[in-house]
């Protein structure tokens, strides 16, 4: 019988951890963008969202912005929303004008220091965190993603 309770232990601690090893559902993201609209990526659910976090002041950043625009125009048909959120203390002015130059065409939301801090304080950008339907990360990378990755996180 000590077996049997073992093996039962066992089992449960090990569903515990797999459990544990989920998808975590995502922070709360209700930012304005740079036209002043609200966004809040709540209204999103059911619909899987890939979130370029980026800075205005980091070429990298310009460049990720660039590699998600032409990953969105290769899959136009793709049911994934693409945002991009700018990390930039000066309140969208320096946003604006990498989003122009990068030819970004969709909505930028400016981050407020809340939402950087809800996000786990994001130490590296860019980052891209893919959520599924349900509103849960699924994939969180930081540093430029190419292309061709984006493109799959969109297709997902």
């Amino acid at each position: 019988m000590g077996g049997l309770a073992a093996r039962c232990g066992l089992l449960l601690c090990l569903a515990l951890l797999l459990a544990s090893c989920g998808a975590r559902s995502a922070p709360p993201l209700a930012l304005y963008d740079l036209e002043g609209k609200k966004h809040n990526l709540a209204t999103r659910r059911g619909t899987p969202v890939v979130v370029v976090f980026w800075a205005p002041w980091s070429p990298l950043s310009a460049d990720q912005l660039r590699a998600a625009a032409a990953a969105r125009a290769a899959e136009p048909s793709g049911t994934t929303t693409l945002l991009s959120v700018a990390v930039d203390p000066t309140r969208g002015s320096a946003a604006r004008k990498v989003a122009k130059e990068t030819a970004w065409s969709g909505p930028t939301l400016i981050a407020t220091p809340e939402a950087v801090e809800a996000w786990d304080g994001l130490p590296v950008l860019p980052t891209l965190v893919r959520l599924d339907a349900q509103g849960r990360i699924t994939s969180w990378q930081e540093g430029f993603v190419p292309e061709d990755r984006v493109r799959e996180m969109l297709l997902r």
